[in-house]
């Protein structure tokens, strides 16, 4: 029965027993009269069956009639939900951003297409697509890129559905492209593709890659001994660069994939409890000194810092090491000899303070010795019957006696060192008042010497030129 045919059959089933019909049918109510049509065909055949008892061999064909009203009922309501689908897949493919498209198995030729191909095509070639449309209309003859999709398409029918990468003509887009074979009935009608735009993404596995070379040539190339640790388990060691096999003697291949306990490298366990406490508060460490051991057995001294990181979906460490062995025993060689050199010190200042008062004493001893052993018997000289040569003479050898254990000379001698024994001398006799003349005569020289000693005297003491008076300037002093 056709479907013209069940709608005849339900035209009919709508005449009431009075023989009147029904109001003429309204257009959208067709989908409920042939959802509603198995219940009026099922009391249709009860009513003939029961006012035809006599012809009993129509009852097969009407069961049959039932049998094909129900099929094309069902068939009406597939059409009607297959629309349906269709409509929201075709929605679904138009507005995704992926491109798909299909071409038949022979020519290669364009059979469907969404709208994203559509849109990278008018960019990128400036053509509207069509059905039927091949690799030629797109690109020149001859080009690369025909044979390279007849490639595509060959491939797919050789070898079933396969991924590629593939780069757009202006190579501003990368795609990546799904190759199907559509069939029915072991028959293949068309070949469908997929696109999916990886351009960032390919962009940002190349920065990472960059990156994993970066840190990987920085790695390598570090003179800090650096070492990888899983932070979970057994913190088994991950990597090492030739800096660290350099420090410790250890090869790579040794050491990759066991624990710090399993070489007994660390021999300060103080030091490595810290670090593993501070890098789970913290996330890292910084320079902390620890005792280690060589693969020879030499003990050496580490200053390490620490860095959490991920690497591989696994939760490490960095730690990088610098031996400061030889820094460590110069800076203790050289504390010691600092302390060496204080204690010297302190010795040196406990003798130069002996010294200062053994000269005090010595001092004090000369000038009693001169005024008691000396002074009397020149006193008593003095009361004889002298010449004037020879009073001279006293004269000069009590100002010498004077000089010797006057306090004045003994400064000059020391804070003036430039000045001559003469030169002090001299100072000495202006400082108590002497003249020129008095001078001259006592030292038995020229007046024109003595104007010659202060002139040197005046430069020395840094008053030359200068119009200060001598005689003050050495009383100030």
């Amino acid at each position: 029965m056709t479907g013209r045919d069940l709608e005849k059959f339900l035209e009919k089933s709508t005449t009431s027993s009075s023989g009147e019909e029904k109001q003429p049918r309204k257009k959208g109510a067709t989908l409920e009269r042939k959802l509603a049509a198995p219940s009026r065909i099922n009391s249709k055949l009860h009513k003939s069956a029961q006012t035809d008892q006599q012809n009993r061999s129509t009852l097969p064909e009407f069961r049959i009639r039932i049998a094909n009203v129900l099929e094309n009922i069902q068939d009406a309501s597939c059409t009607l939900d297959r629309a349906r689908t269709l409509a929201l897949l075709r929605s679904f493919i138009d507005n995704t951003i992926d491109t798909i498209w299909s071409v038949d198995p022979e020519r290669f030729s364009l059979l469907t297409w969404n709208r994203s191909l559509e849109e990278l095509v008018r960019k990128g070639h400036g053509i509207t697509l069509r059905v039927g449309m091949g690799r030629e209309e797109l690109w020149p003859s001859g080009s690369e890129f025909i044979e390279k999709w007849n490639g595509f398409y060959r491939r797919a029918l050789r070898e079933g559905p396969y991924a590629t990468e593939y780069t757009v003509a202006s190579g501003s887009r990368v795609l990546e492209l799904n190759f199907n074979v559509v069939q029915q009935d072991n028959r293949v009608f068309a070949i469908s593709v997929f696109g999916k735009d990886i351009t960032e993404k390919k962009k940002m596995e190349k920065a990472l890659q960059q990156s994993e070379e970066r840190f990987r040539m920085i790695f390598m190339s570090s003179p800090a001994a650096l070492s990888i640790y899983e932070r979970e388990g057994a913190n088994r060691l991950v990597d090492v660069n030739p800096a660290w096999e350099r420090a410790t003697g250890y090869q790579r291949h040794e050491v990759t994939g066991l624990a710090p306990g399993d070489m007994e490298l660390l021999s300060d366990f103080g030091a490595q409890e810290e670090a593993v406490r501070r890098i789970e508060a913290e996330g890292g460490f910084r320079d902390i000194t620890t005792a280690y051991r060589t693969k020879n057995g030499d003990n050496r001294i580490g200053l390490m810092s620490g860095e959490g990181l991920e690497l591989d979906g696994r939760q490490c460490v960095l730690i990088a090491s610098l031996d400061i062995t030889d820094l460590k025993r110069a800076k203790d060689a050289l504390q010691n000899k600092s302390r060496d050199l204080a204690e010297a010190n302190i010795a040196l200042n406990v003798l130069l303070n002996r010294r200062d008062e053994e000269r005090e004493a010595l001092g004090d001893s000369i000038v009693a010795n001169v005024k008691e052993l000396v002074r009397p018997h020149l006193k008593r000289l003095r009361a004889t019957y002298l010449s004037d040569d020879q009073a001279a003479l006293l004269d000069l050898v009590d100002s010498n006696l004077e000089d010797i254990i006057s306090p004045f000379v003994q400064k000059m001698m020391t804070a003036y060192a430039a000045l001559t024994p003469t030169e002090i001398q001299v100072a000495n006799l202006i400082k108590d008042g002497k003249r020129s003349k008095e001078i001259a005569r006592l030292l038995n020289v020229s007046m024109g010497t003595v104007d010659t000693h202060r002139n040197n005297i005046r430069k020395k003491l840094g008053i030359g030129g200068k119009k200060l008076n001598l005689h003050a300037h050495l009383l100030s002093l």
